[in-house]
């Protein structure tokens, strides 16, 4: 009879070798030894962000505003920029109305593609409707209908 002797030291984790390109040969290892990142997701980079950091940038994060829009008056920060910098805030201008327009025309597509959904849903419960009439009408015995009485002259 073999003698089996059972400790209560728990098993040794080694790390994997590396993989001759110097990756390690286990995922496991890579989620496990990922920096844990504490600052929350930032904004994503829109043509309004791109805007404003050009913005902040050129004026200033103190720039005087009118409706979230920098002043353009005379004698402002704006009125003063080189034309290359009204060339690129043109540009960011026009790419933010640009990402506007896809924005509401993608939203009415959405819109446009529920309302066909709908509408589908809507025939084919009409037509399953009309289906069904006919298989009850064919189901029902045909009732004889009476003769025509003629009149006798």
């Amino acid at each position: 009879m073999t003698d089996t002797t059972v400790t209560d030291t728990p098993p040794v984790e080694t790390a994997p070798a590396p993989h001759p390109s110097g990756q390690l040969s286990s995922p496991d290892v890579v989620l496990a030894t990922a920096p844990q990142v504490d600052e929350p997701f930032s904004d994503p980079v829109t043509a309004k962000t791109k805007l404003r950091a050009f913005e902040d940038a050129t004026f200033g994060k103190d720039a005087g505003r009118i409706n979230g829009e920098v002043e353009r008056g005379v004698g402002s920060p704006f009125a003063r920029m080189t034309p290359e910098q009204k060339k690129q805030h043109a540009a960011l201008e026009r790419l933010v109305a640009a990402e506007q327009k896809l924005a509401d025309a993608s939203q009415e597509l959405s819109k446009a593609e529920s309302a066909h959904a709908a509408a589908v849903k809507e025939a084919e419960a009409s037509e399953q409707a009309v289906t069904d009439q006919k298989a009850k009408e064919a189901d029902e015995p045909v009732k004889p209908q009476p003769e025509p009485v003629l009149a006798e002259h």
